[in-house]
């Protein structure tokens, strides 16, 4: 008995790890896609303007307006999606630095284009002695940070401008792919009355009905993989009440009511399970860094929760058959 209660232990501790590891590569695979859509968040928008503004009106109207605060603008130009001119107020999300600095506001009013590039572009630019410089056609452009980190990313091959004012006055938005994204979710209806928008779409859509674009789509492993620990964990409580006869011929035996025994079972069920619960949560939190663990906490809670409640159930009526035979 003690031993298969040990095995229990150690069975759902490697459930429940798994359960952590699983988590970890979702939010991994969430921050590659991040980084893929130029460190844009999945609340990010694409918008299209009334008329054809130059960048200057934009910005303009983006800097004095009180109601649009923290927010970053990506503006490219289809033709050229490896190089966007980019635009920040207030505090913005600034993607992974392998060296130097993202963007200030300082950078954003002046006559003098700086860049921030992705780690593969580094091969690229001249550095005469202590400042490197990206040759775009016949000017060179100073290099203030680059961009990456451990993971492969199309952010790697990624060129972000500040536009100089004297050329933010001459360009239109005209043939420019706009997106904007906020440090919080941007109000699309404040976006739309205060830029003076025609379209507010999501860049990333939340359709639950097509895969590729799903949470689901992105993430179909990794939902394999947490359906499989339910499931793991529902064989183990068939196996634990399948062998409980012998447990129950013997509770008889000592006069216990058949109530007894099944609270019993659930006492130990809900105890051992809990156990291994931990043991393998807290090796998986001390394995990986996860960013929060609200969500595989409510996860395993939300198992450990449900399979009491349905070991009790089906306990319950094993018993009356146990009676029966």
């Amino acid at each position: 008995m003690l031993r298969r209660k040990f095995v229990v232990i150690i069975y759902i501790a490697l459930l429940a790890f798994i359960s952590v590891f699983t988590f970890y590569k979702i939010q991994e695979r969430d921050y590659i896609n991040k980084l893929n859509n130029s460190n844009l968040s999945l609340d990010a928008y694409k918008v299209t303007f009334k008329d054809n503004p130059t960048f200057e009106d934009v910005f303009n109207k983006i800097h004095n307006d009180k109601k649009i605060k923290n927010i970053q603008m990506h503006l490219t130009n289809p033709q050229q999606p490896q190089i966007t001119y980019f635009y920040g107020k207030g505090d913005f999300a600034t993607p992974p630095m392998d060296s130097g600095d993202f963007f200030s506001d300082a950078d954003f009013s002046t006559n003098v284009s700086v860049a921030v590039v992705g780690k593969n572009i580094v091969k690229q630019l001249y550095t005469p002695k202590d400042q490197s410089y990206l040759k775009m056609g016949n000017k060179y452009i100073p290099v203030i940070g680059v961009m990456g980190d451990k993971y492969t990313s199309k952010l790697d091959n990624k060129i972000f401008l500040t536009c100089p004012i004297k050329k933010s006055q001459e360009l239109h938005l005209k043939g420019y792919q706009v997106k904007l994204d906020g440090k919080a979710k941007l109000d699309p209806d404040t976006l739309k009355k205060e830029l003076s928008l025609t379209t507010v779409q999501l860049v990333t859509p939340k359709n639950i009905l097509v895969p590729k674009q799903s949470w689901i789509g992105k993430h179909k492993w990794e939902v394999v993989a947490l359906v499989a620990v339910v499931i793991g964990v529902i064989f183990e409580m068939v196996i634990w009440i399948t062998l409980s006869r012998k447990q129950y011929l013997e509770a008889i035996f000592m006069n216990k009511t058949p109530e007894r025994f099944v609270f019993e079972q659930w006492e130990y069920y809900a105890l051992f399970t809990g156990l291994g619960s931990i043991l393998g949560t807290l090796i998986g939190l001390f394995s990986v860094n996860l960013e929060t663990y609200r969500w595989v906490l409510t996860y395993l809670g939300i198992i450990y929760i449900l399979a009491n409640i349905l070991f009790y159930l089906l306990m319950q009526a094993k018993v009356k058959t146990f009676k029966k035979n």
